[in-house]
């Protein structure tokens, strides 16, 4: 299974935790995640592994180039979008538009969308 997560930042609480849950699950069933996580500072968005390290950045200015590479690395089976991500801009829309039609898990904190996964 491919998963797409897409959550504010991976600093936070919430988020730290469902990365440690993503990369349980990676190892634990073979699970695949691309994890984006939304900055109100620049780099504007940046990809991380499950192991929290920045794989990729994108300033404002390269969100075509961000797109390109979320679609290229699909399709996915499915897409987590915490719900403080909505909040910030439109960047969530483009960044759905731009990738096939899997269902999608909106959640209120990152680390309740696992149970989905159980």
């Amino acid at each position: 299974m491919k998963a797409l997560s897409i959550i504010p930042a991976a600093g936070r609480g919430a988020d730290k935790f469902a990365l440690r849950l993503s990369k349980s699950l990676e190892r634990k069933y073979n699970y695949e995640f691309m994890i984006v996580g939304v900055w109100f500072t620049e780099p504007k968005f940046r990809l991380y592994d499950v192991d929290k390290q920045t794989t990729y950045e994108f300033y404002s200015n390269e969100k075509e180039r961000l797109l390109y590479y979320i679609a290229k690395n699909g399709p996915y089976d499915i897409v987590h979008i915490n719900t403080t991500a909505i909040a910030e801009d439109n960047n969530l829309d483009d960044i759905l538009r731009s990738i096939h039609n899997p269902p999608i898990v909106f959640t209120q904190h990152g680390s309740m969308v696992f149970t989905y996964f159980f």
